[in-house]
């Protein structure tokens, strides 16, 4: 029973680093404001040019 308690705890330890380690990639994460509101215009247009370009491929 020590070996799996003793390997319970390190899982755990590694658990808690990797959920540590992803917590400061959120909190380093730009945030929504950072986005200049045009860069979402082109990213909304060329989804509307892809949508297009799938539904012609796919009619034909």
């Amino acid at each position: 029973m020590g070996d799996s308690s003793e390997e319970l705890k390190r899982e755990f330890d590694e658990f808690a680093q990797t959920e540590a380690s992803l917590d400061s990639g959120l909190e380093s994460a730009p945030r929504s404001g950072g986005v200049p509101p045009w860069v979402k215009w082109v990213v909304l247009g060329d989804l509307v040019i892809i949508a297009v370009v799938l539904l012609v491929v796919f009619a034909s």
